[in-house]
């Protein structure tokens, strides 16, 4: 009789599909941008997956549920994730360039970190002056202007 060993017993790897995600480009404050996705599966796993977004993204495991600025953790089935599709969009908080990387982890594997990176603007207010009031400057309605 041969006895064939779990998969969880292997070496733990874990996989994804890309290593960085294109910019998600401009957006403003307090917003956020369309998602990118990436794909990612796991082999001879011990541990449940940790996926930690950087500051100013956020993580969902499908495109309509609720995304989180919190780990996400990925249950394993014998040593086995399945291809999962991690959804990241850019939600910032604050003004200015901001950069990072998507941290995938379970213990004993190999750890991944896909870049991701950005813009986060000021939205802009135009008066009827030809002006613009930023979301740092007090607003006066008789000078916004309604029309295009």
């Amino acid at each position: 009789m041969i006895a064939i060993a779990p998969s969880y017993l292997f070496a733990q790897n874990l996989t994804c599909s890309v290593s960085s995600l294109p910019s998600f480009g401009n957006c403003v404050i307090n917003l956020a941008t369309a998602a990118q996705k990436f794909t990612i599966s796991g082999s001879g796993l011990t541990n449940e997956v940790i996926i930690t977004p950087t500051a100013s993204f956020e993580i969902a495991t499908n495109c309509v549920s609720q995304y989180t600025s919190n780990p996400i953790l990925l249950n394993i089935d014998s040593g086995i994730l399945t291809n999962t599709t991690i959804f990241v969009r850019l939600s910032p908080l604050v003004i200015g360039n901001v950069s990072g990387a998507i941290n995938i982890k379970s213990i004993g594997a190999n750890e991944i970190n896909i870049a991701v990176s950005g813009v986060s603007t000021n939205w802009n207010i135009p008066t009827a002056n030809g002006n613009y009031y930023s979301s740092t400057t007090d607003l006066n309605g008789a000078e916004l202007k309604t029309s295009l």
